[in-house]
């Protein structure tokens, strides 16, 4: 380094510096990106799934109580309204169940996706063979609500809760990792500044000895030629 000039060494020094800043900002780019790419994932599959999977359990819910109450009533224009109601409502459900399967890509989440069709195609089976019920003398069908119905609503009910649960728990998870991302590209930040001024430190040192000390030789040498000119 004794041979190199001044000059050249605060090339060196201060291109160091900028190298590594710039090295450290391109990482913390990168975990910004990485941030951004979460949080659209987030803000889009990932937030429709869970507001589809707890539309789909509200509306079944919904169309549940209907058809019990469709199955009791005698009024004639209220069973119409009631009819109308839950044919509207299933045509919604099977959208909204299209809609959420199309979003799926987890295999244990199809798995559940599938449980819930397949409840929901036994319990609409089994609903439209007690309402043909209604219609006959003699046949016990309230009694077949409570014995069958119920039991079936219910374990359809719960296979679309589990879905909507995997889906929230997808959801919470992805929050997780995004903050842990912003939490590493901060610290890389934080970590490029410090080193920056670390390294700016120790070659302004340096820097300043290279030039000192030459300096201070020279001093040194003019006070001794000095002296030697007094004594002679």
């Amino acid at each position: 380094m004794s041979g190199i000039s001044i000059g050249i060494r605060l090339g060196l020094a201060f291109g160091l510096i900028l190298i590594v800043t710039a090295m450290l900002a391109a990482l913390g780019v990168l975990r910004i990106g990485v941030l951004n790419d979460s949080s659209s994932r987030m803000a889009g599959a990932q937030v429709e799934q869970v507001v589809l999977a707890t539309k789909w359990k509200g509306e079944a819910g919904v169309n549940l109580v209907r058809s019990v109450s469709f199955m009791k009533a005698t009024d004639a224009a209220y069973i119409a309204s009631l009819r109308k109601q839950i044919e509207a409502t299933d045509a919604d459900i099977e959208k909204t169940q299209n809609n959420l399967a199309s979003l799926i890509d987890d295999n244990e989440v199809k798995a559940l996706m599938a449980q819930a069709t397949a409840q929901r195609a036994t319990y609409r089976a089994l609903r439209a063979d007690i309402l043909k019920l209604k219609d006959q003398p003699g046949q016990d069908y309230i009694g077949r609500i409570d014995r069958e119905l119920i039991p079936a609503a219910q374990a359809y009910l719960s296979s679309v809760g589990e879905v909507a649960s995997r889906a929230q728990a997808a959801l919470e998870s992805a929050q997780a990792q995004t903050a842990q991302v912003g939490r590493s590209g901060q610290w890389i930040l934080g970590l490029g500044a410090v080193v920056a001024a670390v390294l700016g430190i120790g070659f302004a040192l340096l820097t300043t000895r290279s030039i000192t000390r030459p300096l201070g030789e020279a001093v040194s040498y003019t006070h001794l030629r000095a002296h030697e000119t007094v004594l002679d």
